[in-house]
C-alpha cells in the first residue's frame, strides 16, 4: 500500500557525508508504490517496491526515483535494501543475489534535481 512520511534528522545524522551549513536536511514526498512479483534467489525470495522522494540538502532538492529491494529468507522476516547502492554499481544487485534472473526488469533508478 503506497503511503508518505517527512523526515527531519537530528544535526548529526548527515551519513558520514560532512554537515551542511544549513544543518538539516529534510526528506519529504516519500510514496511506495506496489511491490513486484516475488522472485526467487536460492532460497530467498525477492521482490521490489517502487519508491519515490524528494530530498531537501540546504537550498537544493533533488528527486529520487528508486527501489527497495525486499529479501526473505525462508521462516525469517522480510529486509530491505535501498536500490541507491546500485546508482554507482548495478552489478552488485547480482553479486548480492546471485541467484536472481539476469534479464530481471527493474523498477527506475535515478536521481536528479528538483524544481
Amino acid at each position: 500500500m503506497p503511503w508518505s512520511e517527512e523526515r527531519k534528522p537530528s544535526r548529526n545524522d548527515h551519513g558520514g557525508h560532512g554537515q551542511h551549513q544549513e544543518g538539516w536536511n529534510r526528506i519529504t514526498d516519500n510514496q511506495y508504490g506496489t511491490p513486484s512479483s516475488i522472485h526467487r534467489s536460492g532460497s530467498d525470495r525477492v521482490c521490489f517496491v517502487p519508491r519515490s522522494n524528494v530530498t531537501h540538502i540546504g537550498e537544493r532538492k533533488i528527486r529520487g526515483k528508486g527501489f527497495l529491494i525486499a529479501i526473505r529468507g525462508e521462516g525469517e522476516p522480510w529486509r530491505f535494501f535501498d536500490s541507491a547502492i546500485l546508482l554507482e554499481n548495478p552489478e552488485m544487485l547480482h553479486t548480492l543475489l546471485p541467484g536472481l534472473p539476469k534479464d530481471i526488469e527493474l523498477p527506475e533508478n535515478r536521481m536528479e534535481a528538483a524544481e
